[in-house]
């Protein structure tokens, strides 16, 4: 991931062109033991409340290289929050292709 769209500034900026429960994805590649995409993940945190990773079983063990989507979700102020936490959305996840899952720390 570009250096300049990892930072506190440029993860403010993500979060406030978005309109309540936006969605920010970003993907990141990274090998064990996933040191960036934990910097990136830790840096997501100052700007959304709630901040998810998605992807393959093995890449979050950290048995293989590969990519992670990082997901930010904007507060919604009076709109209905997007629930990350639906069993219907992680039942998607593990049916994909190349099965996926959806955690809250790596």
């Amino acid at each position: 991931t570009p250096a300049g769209l990892t930072t506190p500034e440029a993860a403010s900026a993500a979060a406030a062109a978005l309109r309540p429960g936006g969605i920010y994805l970003a993907n990141c590649g990274d090998r064990p033991p996933l040191t960036e995409a934990r910097r990136e993940l830790a840096t997501l945190r100052t700007a959304f409340p709630e901040v998810v990773v998605i992807a393959e079983p093995a890449v979050l063990k950290g048995r293989r290289y590969g990519n992670l989507v990082l997901v930010g979700v904007k507060a919604a102020e009076d709109a209905a929050p997007f629930d990350l936490d639906d069993a219907t959305l992680a039942r998607r996840l593990r049916t994909l292709p190349v099965p996926a899952q959806l955690v809250r720390e790596l």
